[in-house]
């Protein structure tokens, strides 16, 4: 009856009222959330991105929002600017392609946070549905990554279904040997910034949850989630979230501290038990089917829900009878796991080793001469290996000494970093001691007693660890990069496309691994300021919610979560996954929805009828009698500006929707619609200049191979145009048209560019040579500007960190043009 009042009287819809925890409603969330995070891969987020912008304005034109006004804030219009900003980049970025690609894996995010914005209810619970699903998520995704180094029931059929819509989930090895779990996402530390989101949420929703039922289903969420988080162990997110459960236990009141500290310390018990199980049983590898990784999710689900009925009322009664007692708990918790983790690094013992087995071991040894002396029950071997700083960015080693371990003698370098010692026992055997003498005398730790192994190996030459070294170097890179285009960036997917042109030794990747700098190369101080503008705004709604009449029970932990992401950007590249970004959002959006003042939503009262009107009659009684309408009241600026983002978000969707529908379209039209192909190529530049590069290159391509005389006659303007574009792979099809013209000029000057874009790929250089090499006319005059490009290799070589790697023709060539 409330809701037919509701459309009656122009009321919000009713999923904008008070929400009801648990509900089937909270269901059609989770589901309908799961479906977008599946379909946001490569292969399926151009389809999900038109789906979801045609919904966006159906549910504009139709909905009735407006008690989600006062969420078009601050935050909303940042999220708006930053998207905006990053699709716009794509206009002016070097590789417009991959842009585009990065582009598409936002777009998704951006409709999920007007989801959560515009679709959360109002109520106490407001945000609960949200926050469900994306709790629930990464509860299924922490079972599909667990399940597929077990038994793969589950894990099979998903494969299976989803492999017939997109390869994301098909090439997936579950297992770093001896390490961790990598998970579905193939990216161990973007799982686990998922998974931390999830067991942030996962703490407030069990602690939040009012029904029997309600409560089991967020307790098993949090219980997978936990083990999975543990079981992938990213080194940095473990951090990042031991942060994050600091702010989480000081920002519970003082009447749900004791509870939080319990469920904390219940689950952290519970999910270790889970954490042995599964290593114990499928770490090493070898094991192609195995119970016991879904035999731990159902103990960890099953033994936190009877410890938070049985086993918790009692010990947060007892807690909460002292006021202190929380903080006094949490206090000693922290103390006795840094006895713990200080007796963990130092009880250490022999290890056994099985055949093939190796054993890595690091130490930070001074230069010198070193004699290694080892005790164990086998003919032990050991490879002995040093990394210097170049190393170490480079993942490359230099061999010290391999063969028998027991008396072997090594020199360490004077600029070495970090020293590996690689142990194996051919036919199996314990591994009893090793210790090292001369200008340093020490031992080995080998077996500890006190860690799982996973996290032992992970612990290895931890001061010396190459991807956070590595990460630096990106970083530096990356500042390169913006330095070129300091307001605007380079556009969207700059670090994949235009790296090799700025870094001093080959290495690929596609993100900074710091999402900071990684705005600044993309869309540059315009697109940090937005970004940083989001984290900003969302903390100030933090912060209103807080100070509110009815602050949500979810701010703690979205509070904790904003601090988690924050770490999170610093060092990794979870901000440009897909499968981050729509959980990210999510949260963001969320920290609205709780943080936001609750709407008033006015609902018009019906006119009264005139003392003296005739019974059914149509008439109106005097205009005097009438009253006088009510001057309009100026909108105060916030109320104008969030009137304004409620128009612009169903535009902005359109817009995008329609842009990816020209897109296709003309990629259709240049193979398929009639008229002269040159002709359709050039209309396609005009009309979507993303792709610009591809269709000039093919316009240049096949004017050189058709007999086409209008073809022929704009082919130099082409190949102009084509020169001056940034293009890093191979071939230069403006060179190669150069020079079948005979424009040797005008064609080295082309190779000059490229290589100078992409003057660490020795695949580049090749190509030049090779190229030069095949249209050598015997002149002196070709030779000379061949040498422009010898002058060039020089002045790389004498600054790279590695030389580039000819094949023997090129060095004959090369030694030609020298001579």
């Amino acid at each position: 009856m409330d809701q037919k009042r509701n459309r009656k009287t122009g009321g919000a819809v009713p999923f904008l009222s008070e929400e009801r925890p648990f509900s089937g409603l909270t269901a059609a969330w989770a589901g309908a959330f799961a479906l977008l995070w599946i379909f946001t891969a490569n292969e399926t987020s151009p389809v999900m991105c038109l789906l979801l912008g045609a919904g966006l304005l159906v549910a504009a034109a139709f909905g009735d929002f407006r008690g989600a006004l006062p969420r078009m804030n601050a935050q909303a219009l940042f999220v708006l600017a930053y998207v905006a900003m990053c699709g716009v980049s794509c206009l002016w970025a070097d590789a417009g392609p991959l842009s585009l690609t990065d582009f598409m894996r936002l777009l998704p995010a951006f409709f999920v946070y007007v989801w959560f914005v515009w679709g959360s209810g109002r109520g106490s619970f407001r945000g609960f549905n949200g926050a469900s699903a994306i709790s629930a998520l990464s509860a299924f995704v922490s079972l599909l990554s667990i399940d597929a180094v077990g038994t793969r029931w589950i894990w099979g059929p998903f494969q299976l279904l989803f492999g017939l819509f997109t390869n994301e989930y098909v090439q997936v090895s579950g297992l770093e040997t001896g390490t961790r779990i990598t998970s579905i996402t193939e990216d161990p530390n973007v799982y686990a910034g998922i998974a931390g989101i999830g067991v942030l949420l996962g703490l407030s929703l069990a602690l939040s949850a009012r029904g029997r039922g309600e409560r089991r289903f967020h307790l098993c969420c949090l219980a997978l989630n936990s083990l999975g988080f543990v079981l992938v162990f990213s080194v940095g997110a473990a951090g990042y979230i031991l942060a994050a459960f600091i702010v989480f236990i000081v920002l519970l009141g003082r009447e749900r501290r004791a509870a939080g500290v319990v469920l904390m310390a219940e689950t952290l018990v519970v999910t270790m038990l889970g954490v042995m199980a599964v290593y114990l049983a499928v770490f090493d590898g070898t094991k192609q089917f195995s119970v016991v990784p879904l035999a731990a999710m159902v103990f960890c689900c099953a033994a936190l829900c009877a410890l938070e009925r049985f086993a918790a009322p009692r010990v947060t009664a007892a807690l909460s009878a002292h006021p202190r007692a929380a903080l006094t708990a949490v206090g000693a918790a922290a103390a006795l796991l840094a006895v713990y983790a200080l007796a963990a690094m130092n009880v250490t013992g022999s290890a056994a080793l099985t055949p093939g087995e190796t054993l890595r071991r690091a130490a930070a040894l001074p230069a010198g001469e070193y004699t290694l002396s080892v005790q164990s029950g086998g003919a032990a071997r050991v490879q002995i290996v040093t990394q210097n700083e170049k190393d170490l960015i480079m993942h490359t080693e230099t061999v010290l000494y391999s063969g028998g371990a027991d008396g072997a003698a090594f020199s360490v370098p004077e600029d070495s970093e970090a020293v590996w010692f690689r142990f194996s026992i051919p036919e199996g055997g314990e591994l009893s001691a090793a210790s090292y003498s001369g200008a340093a005398d020490g031992s080995l730790k080998l077996g500890y007693k006190l860690l799982p192994g996973f996290i032992a190996n992970r612990l290895q030459g931890l001061w010396a660890n190459q991807n956070a070294v590595q990460r630096v170097q990106f970083w530096r890179d990356g500042l390169k990069l913006w330095q070129r285009s300091p307001i605007f960036g380079n556009g969207m997917a700059a670090m994949e496309v235009g790296l090799f042109s700025v870094q001093s030794f080959f290495y690929q990747t596609k993100y900074a691994h710091n999402h900071f700098v990684q705005c600044l190369m993309d869309t540059g101080l315009i697109g940090l300021a937005l970004f940083v503008g989001i984290l900003a705004s969302s903390a100030w709604l933090f912060w209103k919610g807080r100070r509110g009449k009815d602050p949500s029970p979810l701010l703690p932990a979205l509070g904790a979560a904003l601090v988690f992401m924050l770490l999170q950007a610093t060092m990794q590249v979870d901000f440009s996954t897909h499968s981050f970004l729509p959980v990210a959002f999510g949260v963001f959006a969320l920290l609205n929805v709780a943080g936001a003042p609750l709407a008033q939503v006015p609902v018009p009262a019906a006119p009264a009828p005139a003392a003296d009107a005739p019974r059914g009659g149509k008439k109106k009684t005097e205009a005097a009698e009438a009253p006088a309408p009510a001057p309009k009241a100026d909108k105060p600026p916030r109320m104008r500006l969030s009137r304004v983002l409620q128009k612009a978000y169903p535009v902005f969707g359109v817009l995008c929707a329609l842009a990816l529908c020209c897109h296709f379209y003309t990629r259709w039209h240049v193979v398929n619609g009639s008229g002269s192909p040159f002709d359709r190529l050039d209309r396609a530049v005009i009309t979507d200049p993303v792709y610009k590069v591809n269709y000039l290159q093919t316009y240049v391509v096949y004017a050189l191979q058709l007999d086409d005389t209008q073809a022929k006659q704009a082919l130099p303007d082409r190949a102009a145009r084509l020169a001056k574009l940034p293009i890093n792979t191979e071939p230069n099809y403006a060179a190669e048209y150069y020079l079948a013209s005979g424009e040797t000029e005008k064609a080295v000057d082309a190779l000059v560019d490229h290589l100078e874009y992409n003057r660490s790929r020795s695949e580049a250089w090749r190509y030049a040579f090779d190229l030069l090499f095949q249209y050598y006319d015997g002149t002196e005059e070709y030779q000379a500007q061949a040498r422009r490009v010898a002058d060039v290799l020089d002045d790389w070589e004498a600054q790279a960190m590695e030389p580039v790697e000819l094949s023997g023709m090129n060095r004959t060539y090369l030694a030609s043009l020298r001579a």
